[in-house]
């Protein structure tokens, strides 16, 4: 792969990973919509990032992951793909989702909360699989559906990798013509998931990934035309902002169901990559790029961190009322993230490098990388 296309493809995950930490950052018991239903300059940019560049973050990821599957196919065997994906995507999916029960447990536990361990844990044995392998079920550390969904199409992709390679053009369609039927399913139906995967519309979005890569169109050429990031920015604002209008408490329901998700996600995307490109030369790229290595660490590790953190900032602040405290909270939870996730990452680098490598799926450092 080329360098520019690493440095893109690493800006673009970095970012995303950032933005994702915020849909689950929580910003009080009263909702996004502020204090008796008001919005205000803040619960408007809670949601922004929160229902918007938030939501948009996985789509980006899927897409990440379609792109980097056809540039590293070709290295391994069919097997010795799903064996290295077995690897770095459901392993750490278990590790992760084991350490997420723990935390919960300890938290139910002192003080000893009945009710909470009663609620919160497993109440069957097809639960307790479901925690760790997502069987039927998202796993415990429910962010890491992802990876379980990943891990399922990178089967689909080497049973159809041929048929998907030889044909980008058509692939990019299917793969449209998927997401967009997945969101008509969603909004009509009112179903979420099918048998096999969790979020459907991964696999439209890794196809288009895998097509963009192996097409000969100049997709950094596009990516860097300052027009599409305003045109997605425009396209995203105009969602958030009807939304709103909509609207009156945003609280924890959907935000938006069918096509209109989809325009949102799609305009995520787009913005995130296009970014990316603009920005993967100056300082803030830079700067997100050399953080990129700690981001799946983020991944995995930010549900069970910020849950810790809300636990404490709730008991000091009130689990309804609106202070500085959750605000900092909120808008800070990223960073908070991304600084002990790379503080036990490079810690355990230096006295158990083993150790590191199994809890960032293998991933290396990005010196190692060039």
């Amino acid at each position: 792969m080329e360098q520019d296309n690493k440095e893109l493809i690493a800006c673009a995950r970095g970012a995303a990973i950032f933005f994702v930490v915020y849909a689950h950052a929580y910003f009080g018991g009263h909702g996004m919509a502020g204090v008796n239903g008001e919005f205000d300059v803040i619960s408007i940019l809670r949601h922004a990032l929160k229902d918007g560049l938030a939501h948009a973050s996985v789509p980006a990821l899927s897409v990440i992951s379609g792109w980097l599957a056809a540039e590293i196919s070709h290295r391994h065997t069919h097997l010795g793909l799903l064996v290295r994906k077995a690897r770095t995507l459901v392993l750490p999916m278990v590790f992760w989702s084991v350490v997420t029960l723990i935390v919960y447990a300890i938290v139910g536990l002192v003080p000893y909360d009945p009710e909470f361990l009663r609620s919160q844990m497993p109440s069957s044995p097809l639960a307790w699989v479901n925690a760790f392998f997502g069987v039927s079920d998202a796993p415990f550390n429910g962010p890491l559906y992802f990876l379980r969904d990943l891990f399922v199409i990178f089967v689909i992709y080497v049973t159809f990798k041929k048929i998907i390679v030889a044909r980008p053009v058509v692939t990019f369609l299917f793969g449209v013509a998927l997401y967009l039927l997945e969101g008509v399913v969603v909004g009509h139906l009112e179903v979420q998931s099918v048998p096999v995967l969790f979020r459907p519309e991964v696999l439209g979005l890794f196809l288009i990934g895998v097509s963009v890569s192996k097409s000969d169109l100049r997709i950094r050429r596009v990516l860097s035309a300052p027009a599409l990031t305003a045109i997605c920015f425009g396209c995203l604002i105009v969602v958030v902002v009807a939304a709103l209008l909509m609207l009156s408490d945003l609280g924890s329901e959907p935000t938006y169901q069918g096509i209109s998700l989809k325009i949102q996600r799609a305009a995520g995307v787009g913005l995130l990559l296009s970014a990316a490109e603009l920005i993967r030369t100056r300082r803030v790229g830079k700067l997100m790029i050399q953080l990129e290595p700690y981001a799946f660490v983020v991944f995995c590790s930010h549900a069970p961190i910020l849950f810790v953190v809300a636990q404490l900032v709730g008991k000091v602040t009130g689990w309804s009322g609106e202070s500085l405290i959750l605000d900092v909270f909120f808008f800070g939870a990223p960073v908070l993230v991304y600084a002990l996730a790379a503080g036990v990452v490079l810690s355990l680098r230096r006295v158990w490098p083993g150790a590191a490598e199994f809890v960032t799926g293998g991933r290396k450092p990005m010196e190692a990388r060039r």
